[in-house]
């Protein structure tokens, strides 16, 4: 592709989201004298983008999205910032959005972020637009190799961040969070629908209150990378002032991100703080990354087939509850020889959160504001998948029902202890929810039947 410049006749468009970067690559197309237009996302989009021209759009104006990047003539679009699931109930759709129904439920059942922005692309690209990623048009804001302030990462650091690099790999090929926070060779979280901010808070909280029985001792890494495969020009991970001072504040050493492949937001802002606050920002060479300090290799979680899936209370589970479930126990698999994934909770096939260090109980308590898509009213979604030997009892049960989810699925080996308790077994059955497990296995394919109570 020609570099970004004036007289080329292109023009770039800025679908904007929260956070600066939307307006720091505006800036920067404007600086080379290339004509930009932002159309900024309602209740999303948070920067003043004066003087360039923009618009501010709802999600469902499809229709009046498309017809503004025409009229300005614009001709590559980035898609950039900071976004979350729209609430279906404030959308007010456009004709445009009517007749993209069928690729909003695409998007709907899509999954994990990357399955739904690459049907985000697959629309803009259907309308005639050219798509770049951010390192497209302003690679200013992507990070570099190396450390980015005075402080480097130390060899107990480096150790942390090897474990997090294979954590994300493990994870991320199910299109789960980008990051992970490792402390002395321990998880301590990742990241789910939360968010990073979210997720070092909770690490904060953890620390301050609760914490597990061998944390209490500041330190540790938050390390941030796409996920395999990751469609790389939408959602690349991200890291700004307020991730240094979150990481501080959670009491961790420093923050390493992918080189070539992270933005950094507000770059003098992120160096000063994180300085001042002595720790490390590092982009990690790519190499790194492949080598990962010579780690022993784990199996990734889409190489995980588990097999049958046993009903003991509420109907059998149906196609999508299924396929969470599925997805859910791959998960736990992947995690469980790290000593983290007790629970995993997935919500139209889409890790809303995974447990680590909290507790199970813990977890349950706080995805009822992460579902996706706005409320369902009274209809349950949504499934808890426990690692077979974890809490599964009435607490559980009574946990899962208040965070709206539909059914728990336990997993595990061939031949672990999966079976439910008849007290577990009655308390599904009082609070209307299905209970299952679902043995892991070495199988080619995972079928789904309905209606006999069991799925394979």
């Amino acid at each position: 592709m020609a570099p970004l410049s004036a007289g080329n006749g292109r023009r770039i468009g800025i679908l904007a989201g929260g956070g600066s970067i939307p307006r720091e690559i505006a800036d920067s197309v404007a600086a080379r004298r290339v004509p930009v237009f932002i159309v900024a996302l309602e209740s999303e989009a948070d920067a003043s983008f004066a003087p360039h021209p923009s618009a501010v759009v709802n999600w469902g104006q499809i229709a009046r999205m498309v017809q503004l990047f025409r009229d300005s003539g614009t001709t590559d679009i980035v898609i950039v910032g900071r976004v979350s699931r729209p609430n279906l109930a404030n959308v007010r759709p456009d004709f445009g959005l009517l007749m993209a129904l069928p690729m909003i439920w695409r998007i709907i059942r899509a999954g994990g972020d990357d399955a739904v922005l690459r049907e985000v692309i697959r629309f803009f690209e259907g309308k005639g637009f050219r798509v770049l990623g951010p390192a497209d048009v302003a690679t200013e804001i992507i990070v570099g190799r190396g450390p980015l302030g005075i402080f480097e990462p130390n060899a107990e650091d480096t150790r942390d961040i090897a474990v997090g690099l294979d954590v994300v790999e493990r994870i991320g090929r199910l299109d789960i969070g980008q990051g992970v926070v490792v402390a002395s060779g321990r998880i301590e979280a990742i990241e789910g629908a939360e968010g990073t901010d979210r997720m070092l808070d909770r690490v904060a909280a953890l620390r301050r209150v609760r914490g597990c029985a061998d944390i209490g001792e500041a330190g540790g890494v938050l390390i941030k990378r796409p996920k395999p495969g990751q469609e790389l020009r939408i959602d690349l991970p991200a890291i700004g002032p307020e991730t240094v001072s979150r990481a501080a504040g959670a009491g961790l050493r420093g923050v390493a991100v992918l080189a070539g492949k992270t933005m950094a937001a507000d770059r003098h802002d992120l160096i000063r703080r994180a300085d001042a606050l002595r720790l490390f920002v590092a982009g990690l060479d790519e190499r790194m990354v492949a080598d990962r300090l010579a780690l022993p290799r784990s199996t990734p979680a889409d190489a995980i087939e588990p097999g049958v899936l046993q009903t003991y209370a509420g109907s059998t589970p149906q196609r999508d509850a299924f396929e969470s479930a599925v997805k859910g126990a791959r998960v736990v698999a992947a995690l469980a020889p790290s000593g983290v994934a007790l629970a995993v909770v997935v919500v139209r096939r889409h890790v809303l959160a995974v447990e680590a260090c909290e507790g199970t109980l813990a977890l349950l308590g706080r995805v009822a504001d992460l579902r996706q898509w706005g409320s369902t009213g009274r209809k349950r979604l949504g499934v808890a998948v426990l690692q077979s030997g974890s809490e599964s009892g009435p607490r559980v049960l009574e946990a899962a029902a208040r965070a709206g989810l539909e059914g728990v699925v336990i997993t595990g080996r061939a031949g672990g202890a999966m079976v439910p308790d008849a007290e577990a077994v009655g308390a599904a059955k009082r609070l209307g929810l299905f209970l299952a497990s679902i043995e892991l296995s070495e199988v080619d394919t995972v079928e789904h039947e309905s209606g006999n109570g069991t799925h394979q």
